[in-house]
């Protein structure tokens, strides 16, 4: 009598249990990932802010504040544009704004055609944080594959994290 063939994939015993275990694996993976952006973030303001201190002696500006004028640019942005952009939330998005405003690092014109439309940009003590950050950013890049790190891994990485975002703004949008 001949042997029954074993197939590749098996069925699993109970019906539902693979499903069950990958749902597990899924979130520990989601929450840890979840918890290493935190910590990621969290590095770069620390990098952000050492470097503060080490460039300009009395910085008013915090590591935050200096990656808002980073993302602001060389244009001229409404503070909507920074909302719908994603980078800020409108709960802390005035009070940035007006602390850097104070500090010389924001020109804050309103719009000849609206009064109400404020347009952002950068003083020349704006633009040289703003300069500092990006020398942070090109600082980092040739040791990104020293470490292991390569344009691929940060293609996947991106893409996963839009995925992300993407549905995060959907639930927050629509709910479930």
């Amino acid at each position: 009598m001949a042997a029954k063939p074993i197939p590749e994939n098996p069925k699993p015993e109970a019906p539902g249990e693979d499903s069950k275990v990958e749902n597990r694996l899924l979130k520990s993976h989601f929450v840890r990932a979840l918890g290493q952006l935190e910590r990621l973030h969290r590095c770069l303001l620390e990098l952000i802010k050492l470097e503060l201190e080490r460039q300009i002696e009395d910085s008013e500006v915090t590591s935050a504040q200096a990656v808002f004028l980073y993302n602001i640019g060389d244009g001229k942005l409404s503070a909507t544009e920074l909302r719908v952009r994603g980078y800020y939330t409108g709960s802390n998005l005035s009070y940035t704004i007006a602390r850097l405003v104070e500090g010389g690092y924001l020109n804050y014109e309103r719009a000849p055609q609206d009064k109400r439309v404020v347009r952002l940009s950068l003083t020349d003590k704006g633009q040289q944080i703003r300069a500092m950050v990006a020398a942070i950013y090109e600082g980092h890049v040739p040791v990104l594959e020293e470490k292991g790190v390569t344009a691929e891994d940060l293609e996947r990485l991106v893409s996963a994290l839009k995925r992300l975002e993407h549905y995060w703004a959907e639930h927050i949008r629509y709910g479930f």
